[in-house]
């Protein structure tokens, strides 16, 4: 008799339990947990006032085979087939493959597919090296490397932002094997010849300055309208003079289309130019992009401004400069590829067999 009054007010106390419990979780009072909406559901459990997220299952593409890429090398402008050139092939940050005009290799096309980039023309001496990259969204069975979502990489170091290239992936430049520049002085009346070149043997100064003056000359740097230089990363332009001769602050200042060349941040060893003084130093500066469809002639300046105590005398003082072109080369420390120059005492690993330009500047 009382054992069944103990169970049957057990069962009371539960059911009083059960009640308090459902109105307590109803309000939203229990930490932990979030009511059911009032249309009906299953609560989710999270930090008190927020709401529970829905797991989403990725897939890792939706591809089920893989995507013949076809290279397609075209040269910039005439769009002329480039038979003899390569395109090295990166996917996801690793080299995979270097294939010919018309070559394949196998990547993953689809929404989840594989980051490439293309290196047209790396390896050439006659086509300037490119650089795009894009994915291929849409799962396919084929594609090619002229496909529109490959687009132009833009390197700004350590030449400088390029002249802007048309968004057409696999197109390279030809390099340009006689460029010129023009010098002519301000205000002055010597001149030299058209290349800025006075000759191992002597020749005639360019300019005159004396102590704690200034010289300035024009300059006109040309390339052929089919041909480029250093489109994509820039270029590098590196003077030497003899540096007890000039102002220590600001030796040298040059102007290229408008705007101030900033300081480049490595400088060629003084070994690439020959001077007959010693006592030398040498400073380079971010070059732009030539392009010749944009423009067969970029102008510019260079001001020369001499030290307080010194007067620079004729032949001995010039200032040789030289503009290099980038290209790409793989460092040796962790094999990736870099836009830049990777041999600055000879000019064997730049982009062509000579520098782009060399010119002197006299001083008398």
């Amino acid at each position: 008799m009382l054992n069944s009054k103990r169970a049957e007010m057990s069962k009371f106390a539960w059911a009083i339990l059960a009640i308090v419990g459902y109105m307590a979780y109803s309000q939203g009072l229990i930490p932990g947990f979030t009511p059911a909406a009032s249309t009906g559901g299953t609560p989710t459990t999270g930090s008190s006032g927020s709401t529970g997220t829905t797991n989403t299952l990725n897939i890792a593409s939706d591809c089920t085979q893989g995507t013949t890429l076809t290279g397609n090398i075209l040269r910039l402008y005439t769009d002329a087939l480039l038979t003899s050139e390569n395109t090295t092939v990166y996917v996801d940050g690793s080299e995979l493959k270097t294939i010919g005009n018309g070559g394949t290799t196998t990547v993953q096309s689809g929404k989840n597919g594989q980051k490439i980039e293309l290196y047209p023309a790396l390896y050439s001496t006659t086509y300037y090296a490119n650089h795009f990259k894009g994915e291929l969204a849409t799962c396919t069975a084929g594609a090619s490397t002229a496909n529109p979502q490959f687009t132009v990489v833009k390197d700004d170091s350590p030449g400088g932002a390029g002249v802007s290239a048309p968004q057409v992936s696999n197109k390279v430049y030809l390099m340009s094997t006689g460029p010129v520049v023009s010098i002519t002085n301000d205000f002055q009346s010597d001149a030299q010849d058209g290349t800025g070149n006075i000759g191992s043997a002597g020749g005639f100064e360019n300019l005159s300055i004396s102590q704690g003056s200034i010289g300035s000359v024009q300059l006109q740097f040309k390339v052929p309208s089919k041909e480029a230089w250093g489109p994509i990363g820039g270029n590098i332009m590196s003077c030497q003079f003899p540096s007890a001769i000039y102002d220590s602050t600001n030796p040298i200042s040059i102007t290229v289309a408008g705007q101030t060349l900033t300081a480049a941040d490595k400088n060629p060893s003084s070994q690439q130019f020959v001077l007959y003084q010693a006592n030398n130093t040498v400073k380079s500066f971010k070059f732009p992009g030539i392009d010749g469809m944009a423009n067969t002639i970029i102008s510019g300046a260079m001001v020369i401004t001499a030290d307080q105590n010194h007067e620079p005398a004729a032949f001995i003082d010039r200032v040789n400069c030289t503009v290099f072109d980038t290209n790409y080369y793989k460092r040796q420390v962790d094999g990736k590829w870099v836009v830049d120059t990777e041999n600055r005492d000879t000019n064997a690993d730049v982009g062509a067999a000579n520098s782009l330009f060399d010119f002197v500047i006299g001083v008398e």
